[in-house]
């Protein structure tokens, strides 16, 4: 286990630049190989001093140590992707309180990570997966009293939205030439995490095609 950079040196978590340096200091005399000629616990002691101080000096690594530990200071390491893991873990903790050991609200490792990573439902960001159910369609509508408690009847005319017979939906004119999208190099995915576990997601301007041309000229 780890241990605290800041137990190392002796100051809060709260000490100040100079309260770090001072510390430092006054532990790098007692620790030093030259004082202690020979000494291999002296010497791996004053390594441990001496990373704890290059960390805690650095505002922005000690900003990112004291959010998520030495882990935080590892090469590849994301804090935006760590902190969306992190919400992610207290829903799911949320949600097992609410309704015992479970998903919760997800129904699968796909629809976790693609909460959590940014994939859209039915955007094939795992492999197959079922069709998106469509919206809902609302309409708001104006009552007299009487009727809300007796209830009654009535029809609405609303409109929705349809594949548009041009483009079959692609939002592409048919008629004009494809060329490589240059967002993702035509590979139609984009990558959303670094480090240890790669995730990549279909890319938001060919749609994950990998090609992209002009827009319809009937959709638009």
């Amino acid at each position: 286990m780890a241990e605290d950079y800041y137990k190392i040196l002796g100051v809060p978590k709260d000490a100040t630049q100079e309260q770090i340096k001072k510390a430092y200091r006054k532990q790098a005399r007692k620790w030093h190989p030259d004082i202690n000629p020979g000494n291999k616990a002296a010497e791996e002691q004053f390594k441990k001093i001496s990373q704890a101080y290059d960390c805690l000096r650095d505002e922005k690594k000690r900003k990112i140590y004291d959010e998520f530990g030495e882990e935080g200071l590892k090469s590849g390491f994301d804090p935006d992707q760590a902190r969306k893991y992190q919400q992610w873990r207290e829903y799911q903790q949320a949600g097992e309180k609410r309704q015992g050991p479970e998903f919760g609200r997800y129904q699968n490792y796909e629809d976790i990570f693609g909460n959590v990573f940014g994939f859209e439902e039915g955007s094939g960001g795992f492999g197959t997966r079922m069709a998106a159910q469509g919206r809902d369609i609302q309409h708001d509508m104006t009552i007299d009293l009487i009727s809300a408690l007796k209830g009654f009847e009535t029809e609405l005319s609303m409109q929705k939205l349809k594949e548009c017979t041009t483009c079959k939906g692609s939002g592409m004119d048919p008629n004009a030439g494809m060329s490589t999208c240059p967002t993702c190099g035509g590979s139609g995915r984009l990558n959303v995490a670094q480090g240890p576990m790669q995730f990549t997601k279909p890319c938001p301007q060919c749609g994950g095609h990998g090609r992209t041309g002009k827009p319809c000229k009937q959709c638009g």
